[in-house]
């Protein structure tokens, strides 16, 4: 005899085979979602990404060992002059740093090898003025002025230090060598004259007191002039100095 299952009214009936396919189907989906989201949607800096550490600044051996140690590969990519940067310091990695990327992946280096030299230029023979604008539109400056006897007239530059054509970074100091003139004046003798009346005596020929000390010396007359250097004699260039020593005033 066939006995019928009677299913009370108002309640649906769902079969086993339903419910299961749609557990699999939402499994299937939650699944596929969990993927797409670890391989287009990466967490920064999660399993298998690391974050690219800023080298710049650095020693070439220092940025190698600090890239090295956080997972990466190293390569010198390029060597460049830099206005600043001194020889070796690193002042460009690609990619650029705070990036997130796999573990061993490139990160190329750009080296300074420093600031591109300069020559120093030919300035002989100008006028100390024209010189010092010409140093400094080849991107050196002035360290000092030197000043010696020399046939050519008082501010002509005989000379440079470091020399013509000499290789130097720019921002250095060149030193300029200039004449005094010609040494044809002759030191004259003072001993024994006051220091008015040397220094009256050196004007009229063009030459200047320099440096005056004093000294005692018993029996001799005060404010004289006890020693001159250059010694009377020597010749030397206009406007050229002369050192006196005078004896002291009690």
């Amino acid at each position: 005899m066939r006995v019928r299952r009677h299913t009370p009214e108002g309640t649906p009936f769902v079969s086993r085979r339903f419910l299961v396919g749609l557990a699999v189907v939402a499994g299937a989906s939650l699944l596929g979602y969990l993927i797409a989201a670890v391989v287009f949607f990466p967490v920064p800096g999660g399993d298998g990404t690391v974050t690219v550490p800023s080298v710049l600044g650095q020693p070439y051996s220092s940025a190698e060992a600090t890239l090295e140690a956080a997972g990466f590969r190293v390569r010198r990519e390029a060597e460049v002059h830099h206005p600043t940067a001194l020889g070796g310091i690193v002042t460009w990695q690609d990619p650029p740093p705070e990036m997130d990327l796999p573990r061993s992946a490139v990160i190329r280096l750009t080296v300074s090898t420093g600031p591109e030299g300069s020559v120093v230029p030919d300035v002989v023979n100008l006028d100390a003025a024209l010189a010092t604008a010409v140093i400094g539109e080849a991107g050196f400056r002035i360290g000092s002025i030197d000043s010696v006897a020399g046939l050519s007239s008082p501010g002509t530059v005989l000379a440079t230090r470091p020399g013509i054509g000499t290789v130097r970074r720019p921002g250095e100091s060149v030193t300029l060598v200039v004449s005094r003139g010609p040494a044809d004046i002759q030191v004259p003798a003072l001993l024994g004259l006051t220091r008015d009346q040397a220094a009256e005596r050196l004007e009229a020929i063009g030459l200047l007191v320099g440096f005056v000390r004093y000294d005692d010396r018993p029996g001799s007359r005060p404010g004289a002039v006890l020693s001159q250097r250059p010694n009377p004699g020597v010749r030397l260039p206009r406007r050229s100095r002369v050192d006196l020593t005078l004896v002291r005033t009690p």
